[in-house]
């Protein structure tokens, strides 16, 4: 029988360690968004229909309550048994649209932790994806210099000459290429591919309520519910263990101060950008003031375990049915 998230023996012995410890359970989210699989290349969308399954799911069969409130317990060994709490990476517009009134209807808290150099603009690998996929045909070859270094590509046929399943196929291919080319760049660098391959694919400007971030004013409404705690998520959602210590302390603290002045609020909370981390990114995490920060780890969350490695699931789009599989794997009956 396959447990979802379990890929390893170590992943085994950590998933057995957390049961019977009684481990909690950290769910991630992004979006919570109607949408259909050509326009979810990363597959960060749960559609709302499916989220409000997971949400009934989880009031009826769980102890769901803040990260906060959950970090308290971990740290005080008093943790109640099968406790959920909910986490949304990035900070998306969606969030408070669609997340927003169905954890309302169901009184289930969430973290939302957010990347504030993105509040009211598009993602960068939103914005790469939609060059790609959106135009109706791509040039047949690409040539453009990524940070000094140069980059070929080229189609086999020209798209004209490709049924539309090969010619999505050649496009998902492009965009994960370049999508790892431009991970580690710096904002100005990649701002300059990302206006190269405009140009290149002759993409319009898409909907600009599509895929958008939280504007400030959003963020505020999100904030004033009272169910929505926020967190950091840095400034520009960099891979943090790529950068020198300096760099990640302005990204660390920089999100932080501009989230407590926005908000009149302390923020305790902070999520590594892609899950990365190391000792050196937890330490100036710590040193920054937050009480806890979320990693990816795929595991249940102990008492023992540092508080700055908390681990989460990320469930996809799964109907009710599966997702209640996968909490019984982690939580049990």
């Amino acid at each position: 029988m396959r447990i979802p998230g379990i890929k390893t023996a170590k992943m085994l012995s950590r998933w057995l360690q957390g049961r019977l410890s009684g481990g909690a359970l950290i769910l991630g989210y992004h979006r919570i968004a109607d949408t259909n699989s050509d326009e979810d290349e990363y597959e960060i969308c749960v559609t709302p229909s499916h989220f409000a399954e997971h949400l009934d799911i989880l009031r009826r069969h769980t102890r769901t309550m803040h990260l906060t409130e959950m970090v308290h317990h971990l740290k005080c060994g008093t943790l109640p048994k099968k406790s959920v709490a909910i986490t949304f990476d990035d900070g998306y517009a969606d969030n408070l649209y669609n997340a927003g009134p169905l954890l309302e209807g169901q009184k289930i808290p969430a973290t939302v932790f957010v990347s504030t150099d993105y509040l009211g603009g598009e993602f960068w690998w939103d914005e790469l994806e939609h060059l790609l996929m959106a135009p109706p045909e791509l040039p047949h070859s690409l040539q453009l210099t990524i940070h000094g270094e140069p980059f070929e590509w080229s189609a086999l046929q020209s798209s004209k000459m490709l049924n539309d399943q090969e010619d999505q196929s050649i496009r998902r291919k492009l965009n994960e290429l370049l999508y790892f080319h431009l991970l580690p760049l710096e904002t100005e660098f990649r701002r300059d591919v990302l206006n190269h391959l405009k140009s290149w694919s002759g993409a319009q400007a898409q909907n600009a309520t599509a895929r958008r971030a939280l504007t400030t004013a959003e963020l505020q409404e999100l904030a004033k519910s009272g169910l929505i705690d926020i967190g950091a998520h840095t400034k520009t959602h960099p891979v943090l263990t790529r950068l020198p210590a300096e760099q990640q302390r302005e990204e660390i603290q920089g999100s932080k101060a501009f989230l407590e002045e926005l908000l009149g609020t302390p923020v305790l909370g902070f999520a590594y950008p892609h899950g990365k981390f190391s000792e050196e990114t937890w330490a100036i995490v710590e040193a920054a003031g937050y009480l806890f920060a979320c990693s990816s780890l795929q595991e249940l969350a102990w008492q023992i375990q540092q508080s700055y490695t908390l681990p989460r699931i990320w469930p996809k789009d799964w109907d009710g049915k599966r997702f209640d599989r996968m909490i019984r794997f982690w939580l049990g009956n």
